[in-house]
């Protein structure tokens, strides 16, 4: 019964960080939060980007990206960062893409822990 109870608290926690209590940047206002719903004919660097690879913000804007390598397109949240990621794009999409396995890496350590939660360990 404490692991039920213990899960039950969990997966309550982890629904309220992801739906932010109602709070923070909209749908409507603000675009869709990952980048495959924009340009769907252009190919992304990576298809669920959500955050800004200069600065790490959010929400990405539609009209703020540029393409890199073999045209593969990467958005940004503010103009600034897409003029910084602009000035040295190699070193821009080197962090991109530690950014982007850190997060990776950070989601797996959570399904990790939420398995064990729900087996009892």
């Amino acid at each position: 019964m404490k692991h039920v109870a213990l899960a039950l608290i969990a997966v309550t926690l982890i629904f309220a960080v992801t739906t932010s209590c109602g709070k923070g940047p909209s749908f409507e206002e603000d675009g869709p939060p990952a980048a495959y719903l924009w340009h769907p004919e252009v190919p992304k660097v990576k298809e669920d980007q959500t955050h800004c690879p200069v600065c790490g913000g959010t929400p990405l804007k539609k009209e703020l990206h540029t393409d890199v390598g073999a045209g593969f397109r990467i958005y940004f949240d503010k103009q600034e960062c897409l003029d910084k990621f602009k000035e040295n794009p190699e070193e821009g999409l080197k962090k991109f893409k530690q950014q982007v396995q850190e997060r990776e890496e950070e989601w797996q350590s959570k399904e990790k822990s939420m398995e064990e939660i729900q087996s009892g360990q």
